[in-house]
């Protein structure tokens, strides 16, 4: 039987009998792939559960998959390669300094012990080459597979408390806006970003950088917190998310995002402006894709849900 840790930690659980290296979260960390929920975790909204049908009750859940139904048109088959993942150490010196010192200035080298020292490191040469595309502002399709690489390993490691956390502020956080296409965009910067690859290396680039900030954000208050600071005008970004895309495939991973971000106080109040709700139940009426009104369904019954816990607890 678990228990909660004597230091009166209400985040933390330890197995009664248990030495410290025992002791997990409360709040169960989702990934795309299956993972044992623990005795006492919180398991988010949203995700996918199944139960072990060895008759041992163990529960295991993974995040939603986005692409469970995806049309044959919306799927990208990138071939395999060995591109080294992370920051190259034979790029330029000064541009390996200016990255440095950007992971310095985000706050990005400060880790709790729970976080392990291989992600860590791996983390920071992953971020350091998102902020090196970032500052790039042009890609290229020479590049394309391992842009994809490191950000299909960047979405992974994002859904690690710590890491999500760091991923959602600073340089990082404007460079995966920049490569998602969710930036704003008045100055067209976002057009000079994707010039150099075609229109379906395009909707790749922009999914996996979806995808990464979804994991980020995806119950971690903290990120949440850092994005809802790092954009105060919040009722144009939700905007953007509900009504500038048309791909099936990239509106539903855009409000898979949004749906991540509810659970923030500040960001539910914006997508509740009736400008924003009235954009979003167009969608989900109007969209010819299936698969984009059930997200959106689900979207707002999660806002009505947070609505109805929030009177609840007033009451």
């Amino acid at each position: 039987m678990a228990q909660v840790a004597e230091s009166n930690n209400n985040d933390i659980i330890c197995p009664k009998g248990d030495h410290k290296e025992a002791c997990y979260s409360r709040h169960f960390e989702p990934s795309s792939e299956w993972k044992i929920v623990k005795e006492g975790q919180m398991i988010p909204t949203g995700l996918e559960i199944r139960m072990g049908i060895d008759g041992s009750g163990i529960k295991e859940a993974r995040i939603a998959g986005d692409d469970h139904g995806m049309d044959v048109s919306d799927a990208e088959i990138i071939p395999a390669g060995d591109e080294k993942i992370g920051l190259d150490s034979n790029s330029n010196p000064e541009q390996v300094l200016e990255v440095s010192e950007a992971l310095k200035n985000d706050g990005i080298n400060n880790y709790k012990e729970q976080t392990s020292f291989s992600d860590r490191e791996e983390f920071k040469s992953l971020s350091g080459y998102i902020i090196t595309l970032g500052k790039q502002r042009k890609l290229s399709s020479e590049n394309f597979e391992t842009i994809v690489k490191n950000l299909e390993r960047l979405a992974e490691l994002s859904s690690d408390y710590e890491i999500g956390s760091d991923v959602s502020k600073g340089h990082s956080l404007e460079s995966l806006l920049a490569l998602s296409g969710i930036s704003d965009n008045s100055n067209h910067k976002d057009e000079f970003v994707f010039s150099g690859l075609g229109q379906k290396e395009i909707v790749k680039v922009k999914d996996m950088s979806l995808r990464c900030l979804s994991s980020a954000l995806r119950n971690n208050d903290e990120s949440l917190a850092h994005l809802s600071e790092a954009i105060p005008d919040r009722v144009s970004f939700v905007t953007r998310l509900i009504s500038q895309e048309t791909n099936p495939l990239l509106q539903r991973r855009r409000i898979g995002l949004l749906g991540a971000l509810i659970t923030n106080d500040e960001f539910e109040q914006a997508i509740n402006n009736n400008s924003v709700r009235e954009l979003l139940e167009r969608l989900g009426r109007n969209s010819p894709n299936e698969l984009v009104r059930e997200r959106v369904s689900n979207t707002l019954s999660d806002l009505a849900n947070k609505r109805g816990d929030e009177a609840i607890v007033k009451q």
